[in-house]
């Protein structure tokens, strides 16, 4: 092969490299502001149990919600309000 030939494959991979480096990093069509101005509030739902709690986990299973604040909590995924799961069957410890 000719010594330019392998220059112009070499430049001409680096020039697509760093075009398909420039289009993966794109962050879409309405721009990184608008998708974090989009977001939802984690306050927006929040009741009056857990208005001054930080929950250790929360998790969705089954249609339903469960958070850990001090105890096991449970809400279905369309309702409003949490209620207490009995855990009186269970056995306590890590």
């Amino acid at each position: 092969m000719r010594p330019n030939f392998k220059r112009t494959i070499a430049l001409a991979l680096s020039a697509i490299l760093f075009l398909l480096a420039l289009v993966a990093c794109a962050e879409g069509p309405v721009g990184i502001f608008a998708s974090i101005a989009g977001e939802t509030d984690i306050n927006k739902n929040m009741t009056k149990a857990f208005k001054d709690a930080s929950p250790s986990f929360v998790a969705l299973m089954d249609g339903n919600y469960y958070a850990g604040v001090g105890v096991l909590w449970k809400r279905s995924a369309t309702g409003t309000s949490w209620n207490k799961v009995n855990t009186s069957g269970v056995a306590s410890g890590t």
